[in-house]
């Protein structure tokens, strides 16, 4: 037994109607014919000011050497029509030193060649830099300050803070030269013993003192408790830009506030309804975005989770004609679909605040929105269904643009 998904893009031109057709499936003498029936909408669904995507865009390095850049392409543009709006991932920024003259020597090269087939497939939002993403790769260890970055105050003489003052105002000049979009720069990914998480906030803290610009941040977990490793994360957690966290509650939303840091959520689940439903309250609580494990990882056998420690999470594999994607990635697809619906609906009733189907379009969202609690990323008991959501944002908005 198996399923077929069929996916139909629509142009934007398209009028607005129902489309009538036939898909035909055929296994030797055996023939299928499916009668279809697909009604276009007579609206577009707006972009939503939130970032969505999954860790990893990487193309395989065989299929790399094979292919170039045109598996890129084939990538990118399966994740745009597949509901991402950003990328995670991609190359870093080599770093030689300085020169004579006391400027830093770095490589762009790759970073730019990434950066310009990331915009020419329509992405515009910030791209996420898990990984080496818009990182300075040669200036320190990682995630710690290290050898390598002690290493550098001898042999130019100046500080650590010095050198990053100088190095990323290179790279600030360069990426503004170049059209960059905004990167969120990735430097924490999960610490669990003290001694590194110390490490970790001290490289942290030179950053935020030296480049307060650079918009640091990283993937963890933090607990407002009196335990030294949590008051370090808790450190961590005020002096970063950003902070992508997997569980979490209303008092991290609550500090994010009151910091002026940004919440992002990752981890959260491959249903419909996490990137529908729940994400529509995500964001409507305070979160900019949300991050997903991860777009190729394969554990063991694609089928079952024979190495008895996760089944396998990739949203698509690579074969040798090109990209096979999962039921999977079109399931969340159907829930970022969901997601801009609610959007939409939203910011058409901005528009007309006033009106009686505006009103009462935002008190259904805002009711939705309150009935799914902070990280409840499965739905609560007896929570309407995917469909229902979807089916009561179409109804909504076409009050809204009736002006009923």
């Amino acid at each position: 037994t198996r399923q077929f998904w069929i996916t139909a893009h629509v142009p934007e031109k398209a009028a607005a109607g129902v489309y009538s057709g036939e898909v035909t499936l055929s296994a030797g003498a055996l023939k299928v014919t499916l009668p279809l029936k697909l009604e276009v909408l007579p609206f577009a669904l707006d972009e939503p000011e939130y970032t969505m995507a999954y860790y990893g865009t990487e193309v395989p390095r065989a299929v790399q050497e094979q292919r170039g850049d045109a598996a890129w392409r084939d990538l990118l543009k399966v994740l745009r029509e597949n509901g991402m709006n950003t990328v995670s991932g991609g190359p870093g920024i080599g770093f030689s030193g300085l020169d004579a003259d006391g400027k830093p020597k770095l490589d762009f090269t790759a970073c730019d060649h990434y950066v310009k087939l990331v915009q020419e497939a329509g992405f515009t939002k910030e791209l996420d830099g898990y990984g080496d993403l818009g990182r300075v790769i040669g200036l320190h260890d990682g995630y710690v300050i290290g050898e390598t970055g002690h290493a550098w105050e001898k042999k130019t003489g100046k500080s650590f803070g010095e050198i990053l003052k100088i190095v990323y105002g290179a790279v600030r000049e360069h990426a503004k030269a170049a059209g960059w979009p905004p990167m969120r720069l990735g430097f924490i990914d999960e610490p669990r013993v003290l001694e590194g998480a110390q490490k970790q906030l001290e490289l942290l803290k030179a950053y935020e003192s030296a480049v307060p610009d650079v918009n640091t941040g990283g993937s963890y977990s933090v607990q407002w408790k009196d335990d030294p490793f949590e008051k370090v994360m808790q450190e961590t957690f005020k002096t970063v830009h950003w902070s992508a966290l997997n569980l979490h509650t209303q008092t991290d939303l609550d500090k994010a506030k009151e910091f002026g840091r940004q919440l992002y959520i990752y981890n959260q689940g491959t249903s419909r309804y996490s990137f529908g439903t729940y994400q529509w309250a995500e964001m409507r609580k305070g979160v900019k975005g949300r991050l997903q494990w991860h777009l190729l990882a394969l554990h063991g056998y694609q089928f079952f989770d024979l190495d008895g420690r996760e089944p396998d999470t990739a949203y698509i594999n690579w074969g040798k004609d090109g990209i096979i994607p999962t039921l999977r990635l079109h399931q969340c697809r159907e829930g970022a679909d969901d997601f801009r619906y609610a959007v939409t609906l939203w910011n058409l009733c901005e528009k007309t605040p006033d009106a009686p189907a505006a009103k009462e379009a935002r008190a259904w969202l805002e009711d939705v929105s309150a009935k799914i609690p902070v990280n409840k990323n499965s739905a609560p008991d007896g929570f309407m269904s995917d469909e229902a959501f979807r089916a009561g944002c179409v109804e909504r908005i076409g009050k809204v643009m009736g002006g009923k």
